[in-house]
């Protein structure tokens, strides 16, 4: 059994990679979100990516809003070194509604970018990205949310919104071939019992799929997860089936950008 992200769920589709699933024997298929219970695989966990912000110089009510204030601020920021959410970020920014996002005008979001490229300081991994924050390195950035709101709870100065968060979710699925496929089936039907995943959601920052689980949670954590029914309106989702399709040509472009 393989947790993967949609995008990889999306090109192993293609090329007919991956064992059918049971739904009978993984049971839950109605409890789960919207597109959760597909042919061959099961929506697990959701995470995001915010815009997050150091307390030194920012708060609330100073700090960046949306992706257009991190193209516009003053300072140094932060973003992942790839074309993957930092085009979505970039074209949010220069105001294309999320419901017209996809697919990603590439062109028009390296050419938003440019202007400030010279105060980005990309990073390669999780842990860069929160380091980067931190030590005061930049200002502001797109980081992994779920890292950091585990480092706020470490008392770290740092901020984040809500607002324009970037979603994906991981899919559980079984490769063709393996030798394993009913003990798989199973554990993937405990993975989608509403009490564990409120279990999991309630010590990790990342979105339940079964909508049940909230009533498996303390009071009040909903509103600390990306699936939340205050949050996720908030947030835009990824689209996985365009990033399956275009990944490679879009990553080439992007690298040709970074070092022009």
């Amino acid at each position: 059994m393989v947790d993967a992200e949609e995008r990889v769920y999306q090109r192993g589709i293609k090329l007919n990679l991956f064992t059918s699933l049971d739904w009978t024997v993984v049971g839950h298929k109605d409890e789960l979100v919207s597109g959760g219970a597909l042919p061959f695989g099961a929506a697990n966990v959701f995470f995001h990516i915010v815009l997050a912000w150091h307390k030194k110089k920012y708060n609330r009510e100073t700090g960046p809003k949306n992706w257009k204030d991190f193209l516009e601020f003053p300072g140094k920021r932060a973003t992942r070194n790839e074309a993957y959410e930092t085009v979505e970020f970039a074209l949010l920014g220069d105001g294309v509604p999320k419901e017209k996002l996809y697919p990603l005008d590439v062109e028009r979001a390296l050419k938003r970018l440019t202007p400030v490229k010279k105060n980005i300081i990309f990073w390669a991994n999780t842990k860069m990205s929160i380091d980067l924050l931190t030590s005061s390195e930049v200002d502001f950035g797109a980081v992994a949310g779920g890292p950091v709101q585990k480092t706020i709870e470490t008392g770290e100065p740092i901020d984040f919104t809500w607002n324009q968060a970037l979603v994906g979710n991981d899919f559980l699925i079984i490769p063709k071939g393996s030798k394993q496929v009913e003990a798989s089936m199973k554990f993937i039907s405990h993975c989608m019992d509403p009490e564990v995943q409120g279990a999991f959601s309630s010590n990790y920052y990342m979105g339940p799929s079964n909508l049940k689980a909230f009533n498996f949670m303390p009071k009040g954590r909903e509103d600390l997860l990306c699936t939340g029914p205050k949050v996720q309106p908030l947030t835009v989702k990824k689209d996985a089936m365009f990033w399956a399709e275009n990944e490679e040509i879009v990553a080439k472009r992007f690298e040709q950008w970074m070092t022009s």
